[in-house]
């Protein structure tokens, strides 16, 4: 049912969708870059994750300090390349590249920042934008 209510969303969809089929933790999700998407193959790589330091949002190890791969179902795989194309042509219309390590779930036409929420102990969201109550961006650069 949520997924029906979030169709017009496709980067929510796709977030929602991989969070249950592949049972990812939210912070694994939030540090998914493209290069970690082999949609030949259907598989996806988790191979860090966002967390909260002491500074604010970072990339860092998964919580195991393990790697693992799994396979996606073909309605993710779908999904998830229906967001590569919308990253892809915001990308064009910008005139700029879509590098291999853009963020699969950012709003910027290069991917260079995760506009996802990053939450702390308690899953209390600690990075806001105060005027709109949207998720402040994550940059890796």
């Amino acid at each position: 049912m949520l997924l029906r209510v979030v169709v017009d969303r496709p980067l929510l969809w796709c977030l929602l969708r991989l969070a249950a089929t592949t049972g990812a933790r939210r912070g694994q999700l939030l540090a998914l870059q493209w290069r970690d998407v082999d949609l030949g193959r259907g598989v996806i790589a988790f191979t860090r994750a966002l967390v909260v330091g002491p500074d604010g949002p970072v990339l860092g190890a998964t919580k195991t300090d393990a790697t693992h791969c799994t396979d996606l179902d073909a309605e993710s795989a779908e999904g998830l390349r229906r967001c590569r194309a919308a990253a892809e042509q915001r990308a064009a219309e910008a005139g700029v590249t879509l590098p291999g390590a853009g963020f699969v779930f950012s709003d910027d036409a290069d991917g260079r920042r995760s506009t996802a929420v990053a939450t702390g102990p308690g899953h209390q969201a600690v990075h806001r934008r105060p005027t709109c109550g949207r998720p402040a961006p994550f940059s890796a650069a």
